[in-house]
């Protein structure tokens, strides 16, 4: 228990004092050591409980955090390659190969470095598929994104057969 905390007992004369088993009384001094003791150990569960959760949510707080990072770089990446110069209209669906020519400007292309060969007049960057969100997933991703997608499909076409089956 905490210096600053102390257990208050009622006054004896006290019409409202609660007896801890009907008709007894604290006969003893070690009665109220024993209760003193109980308030104690109960003190320290309930800031161990409390103490647990906090760090629980703190947990969540960080991995929110992370999420939100990962959220505002996306968005810039996206930005960026939404704006990259670029002279035909942009497909869902489609891979886009990212170069930078040596002035430092980015343009996308539908050509990759193999289909290039040894012509290739600017630097690769990367390759990415323009998603119906318009949003972009890096090659390295898109067949994992892909297999997500399938999953989320079946996922709701399951459920809605199942509130089909329900009506």
């Amino acid at each position: 228990m905490s210096a600053n905390q102390a257990v208050t007992l009622l006054d004896r004369n006290s019409l409202s004092r609660p007896n801890l088993v009907e008709g007894s009384t604290a006969n003893s001094k070690e009665d109220l050591i024993e209760l003193a003791q109980q308030i104690q150990q109960c003190d320290a569960s309930i800031k161990s409980a409390a103490s647990s959760k906090l760090r629980s949510i703190l947990d969540q707080m960080r991995s929110l955090q992370q999420q939100a990072k990962g959220v505002l770089e996306d968005a810039k990446r996206d930005a960026e390659l939404h704006h990259a110069a670029c002279n035909f209209k942009k497909i869902p669906g489609t891979l886009y190969y990212l170069y930078q020519r040596p002035s430092g400007c980015s343009y996308l292309s539908l050509l990759s470095p193999e289909e290039w060969g040894n012509t290739c007049p600017h630097t690769f960057l990367a390759c990415y598929k323009l998603e119906f969100d318009f949003s972009w997933t890096p090659l390295e991703f898109v067949e994992k994104n892909e297999a997500d997608n399938a999953i989320v499909e079946r996922l709701v076409k399951k459920q809605f057969q199942m509130a089909l089956m329900n009506e």
